[in-house]
């Protein structure tokens, strides 16, 4: 799975797994693998139009990641979790739009 497509919506999948259950360990490690696929892909694989906020995205990607790793509590990650959420679903339909 290296195409940015691709990975965006695999950590949009797991965005909502995790909140749809936050405190369910296995969501928990799937967004975790989820956002660091992401962040493999080089962003010159993704359209000009939308590199900005893959940077965006990437940075709380980033956060979202630190903070899963210091906390217990899935609970206390889900205001970061929505945020990545909102932003993948912004840049999923930028991508879209982009290919059109």
């Amino acid at each position: 799975m290296n195409q940015p497509e691709e990975c965006v919506q695999a950590l949009e999948t797991a965005c909502h797994r995790f909140l749809s259950d936050p405190g369910d360990a296995g969501s928990r490690a799937l967004l975790l693998e989820a956002l660091a696929t992401y962040n493999a892909v080089p962003l010159a694989s993704f359209p000009t139009a939308v590199r900005d906020l893959v940077t965006t995205s990437r940075d709380q990607a980033d956060a979202l990641c630190v903070r899963i790793l210091e906390t217990c509590s899935g609970a206390s990650i889900v205001s970061e979790t929505e945020n990545v959420c909102h932003t993948l679903g912004s840049l999923g339909e930028a991508l879209r739009v982009s290919h059109h």
